[in-house]
């Protein structure tokens, strides 16, 4: 007769013991998340969007304008067809620019990014993120979005109402301020530290020197596919941070782009005001021993998407990003 064997071994009995304590432990945050409704989400003034007709370079100029990073691309009849945001925008420049290395003059090379500019999103297949169009209605809840931004590797949600009208977007940044401002609400889990909540092993770090050129930083981003890298010096510590968000300021600001073929260092000097470059180190790295409090907060304000964990001697382990922060807070609920 056939039956069960009942002896378990002991890796399966810690993992099933590891659940039930994080099951436990996330009860205050899940309670939470799901008691907000997305209703009660934070609105902007308006939803920015843009049309399958304007150009890369109308669709730049309302990104910077209104200090985002991604917004929906509506059909010619108002369905939405897309997403667009600057990781597709920096794929689609980088491979002009990279041509241009060495050949031609910068004011040459920015007429030939105008003239790329110039043509219609709608050209332009690869700014079309269809697959990462996730739709929530605002009868939904934040338990609903966080299963979708911190563990099915969504960066956005769309919110519409009953006539299927957009009236939010969900990034995984403003989620970030909403659990900043709400962390009060679920202090077992805010409390604990990132070792305790198993997010410091180490793993592998996408970075580049302090000496890389600007465009190849740029371009070693595109081709491991992340949307920001540490630079480091040459002890390889953290001497500041590389983002998708840098490139508005290399569209839009012809004064930066003079650094385009100069090390990532004077790019970033360009870019990043000295105030906010004083106050860099310190927000986008953590330790171990930080809370994830702690780790919200810096997020939150300083607005970044990932923080660098190091180790006591400031040697770099891995990257806590706003997806680890979410799917924190879900698990194991979530699917």
């Amino acid at each position: 007769m056939l039956g069960w064997n009942t002896q378990f071994s002991p890796f399966f009995l810690h993992f099933m013991e590891t659940s039930n304590k994080r099951a436990k432990m996330n009860s205050e945050s899940i309670d939470f998340l799901k008691s907000y409704n997305l209703s009660l989400f934070p609105k902007p003034e308006s939803i920015i969007t843009v049309n399958e007709s304007d150009t890369l370079l109308h669709a730049v100029q309302e990104l910077s304008k209104n200090d985002i990073l991604c917004a929906p691309v509506l059909s010619e009849d108002g369905v939405i067809t897309g997403v667009i945001d600057m990781s597709s925008i920096l794929h689609t420049i980088l491979h002009p620019l990279s041509t241009l290395k060495g050949v031609k003059t910068v004011l040459e090379d920015i007429v030939a990014l105008d003239t790329l500019s110039q043509q219609t999103i709608k050209s332009k297949p690869s700014l079309y993120l269809v697959e990462e169009i996730r739709l929530l209605s605002e009868s939904s809840n934040l338990f609903d979005a966080c299963k979708l931004l911190g563990t099915l590797n969504y960066h956005r949600v769309i919110v519409v109402d009953e006539s299927n009208v957009i009236v939010n977007m969900i990034t995984q940044s403003a989620v970030i301020r909403v659990l900043a401002a709400n962390v009060d609400k679920f202090p077992d889990i805010a409390d604990k530290n990132l070792e305790r909540l198993h997010l410091n092993t180490p793993s592998t770090i996408v970075s580049c020197p302090s000496t890389c050129i600007t465009l190849a930083a740029f371009e070693h981003m595109e081709t491991n596919e992340v949307s920001a890298i540490p630079v480091l010096d040459s002890t390889k510590k953290i001497l500041g941070n590389l983002s998708v968000r840098n490139l508005r300021e290399l569209i839009t600001n012809s004064r930066c782009y003079s650094t385009l073929k100069r090390p990532v260092t004077e790019f970033l000097a360009a870019v990043v005001p000295d105030t906010d470059r004083d106050e860099m180190y310190p927000a986008i790295s953590c330790h171990p021993t930080t809370t994830l409090q702690d780790v919200i907060a810096k997020m939150a304000v300083s607005r970044i998407h990932r923080i660098y964990l190091q180790d006591k001697e400031d040697n770099l382990l891995r990257v806590v990003s706003l997806s680890d922060v979410l799917a924190v807070l879900v698990t194991p609920n979530a699917n």
